[in-house]
């Protein structure tokens, strides 16, 4: 999914943009949430 959000994001934007999972049913949470931001060239 994470991949999916980031490459609609790049092409409505047209800039790089990667998604950040940080929350998953899979791993117990209610919900998956995600936050997409534009892409830098070093992790945070």
């Amino acid at each position: 999914m994470r991949g999916i959000l980031s490459g609609f994001f790049t092409g409505l934007f047209g800039v790089e943009a990667e998604a950040v999972e940080n929350k998953c049913i899979a791993k117990g949470d209610v919900f998956c949430e995600f936050t997409i931001r534009e892409k830098t060239s070093f992790k945070d």
